[in-house]
């Protein structure tokens, strides 16, 4: 064979070779991504209707599942051509679903696709499918099949790994945790007024829920990141955010991440008094008797989105 062919086909060779490994290590790692934190991904399921509540853990799980499953087998050349139809099929129905969303609500500023590594809003994220469409539809004319000698442990490798990579970084927990019913009278009058408004929560005489978090707290982050989707899909109580810190940095973290709730920066130690340093923690008070509290950020949305519904019968 002359040097010049030779060339060529190496060249060819590799470039398939490198299209295989990119789309299968794309497949594996926005998958591995989206754990990071898990409850992130919940969130936007839900807000997206594609799950409630209960489901979303199984649901946001399965999809982690199957996309480092499918990444590991493109990686291992594993039965080539049906593993890429399938991933051509998830691509397809994934971009599919974008389109209609797009169309529906507008441009995301982040469809999750890539968990937190990448922000892509729904333009970016339908090109990058739409790329990974035309390799894969590449691949699949071009890929010769590879024999393993024990396919099926090759498989059962494949799946025990990707089930342990799930597992592992975001093991279930079995219920969210209830509130604490204490239906006491509590004195909040210390809380300074409203940031936008300059007016004060009116505790005696209002129906509420207190959101008492830090901007620099990862649990109080995955709180409001819950509490913005409950708002979203649900109509809730009046809803306040007292943030513990410095003024600047709460404006900057209520500016960076959209937030529409009235808001109070409270940098006392009475803060820690009243939520017992614990964050985040979560009070619905009502006509200034605390009647449930939540402590972290695996409270249960049901709990407070059924309240206004149970408090109407009382």
């Amino acid at each position: 064979m002359p040097k010049s062919y030779f060339g060529i086909f190496f060249l060819f060779f590799f470039m398939i070779s490198a299209l295989r490994f990119t789309l299968g290590l794309i497949f594996l790692v926005f998958g591995i991504a989206k754990l990071f934190p898990i409850e992130t991904f919940e969130n936007l399921l839900v807000n997206q209707d594609l799950s409630n509540w209960y489901s979303a853990p199984i649901f946001a799980r399965l999809i982690v599942f199957s996309e480092v499953l499918l990444g590991t087998l493109i990686l291992l050349k594993f039965n080539s051509k049906k593993t890429l139809l399938i991933s051509l099929v998830v691509l397809v129905a994934l971009t599919v679903y974008l389109i209609v969303y797009l169309i529906l609500h507008g441009n995301q500023n982040d469809c999750g696709c890539t968990g937190q590594l990448i922000e892509l809003n729904s333009y970016w994220s339908i090109l990058k499918n739409l790329v990974l469409i035309g390799i894969t539809l590449f691949l699949i004319k071009t890929q010769t099949p590879k024999t393993y000698t024990k396919p099926r442990q090759i498989l059962a490798g494949s799946i025990i790994f990707s089930t342990a990579v799930v597992l592992i970084f975001a093991p279930f927990y079995i219920q969210p945790d209830p509130s604490e019913r204490l239906n006491v009278k509590i004195d909040l009058d210390v809380i300074p007024n409203l940031e936008l408004t300059g007016n004060p929560i009116d505790f005696q005489n209002e129906n509420l829920l207190v959101f008492f978090v830090s901007p620099k707290c990862p649990h109080c982050h995955l709180a409001i990141q819950k509490l913005k989707v409950i708002q979203n899909t649900n109509d809730i109580l009046p809803t306040y955010l007292v943030f513990y810190g410095y003024e600047e940095n709460v404006k900057k973290y209520v500016k960076d991440n959209n937030l529409d709730f009235p808001y109070v920066v409270f940098p006392d130690q009475e803060f820690m008094r009243i939520v017992s340093g614990s964050f985040p923690t979560i009070f619905h008070v009502n006509k200034g008797v605390l009647e449930h509290q939540w402590t972290g950020d695996k409270f249960n949305p049901e709990e407070i989105i059924t309240l206004p519904r149970a408090l109407s019968f009382q």
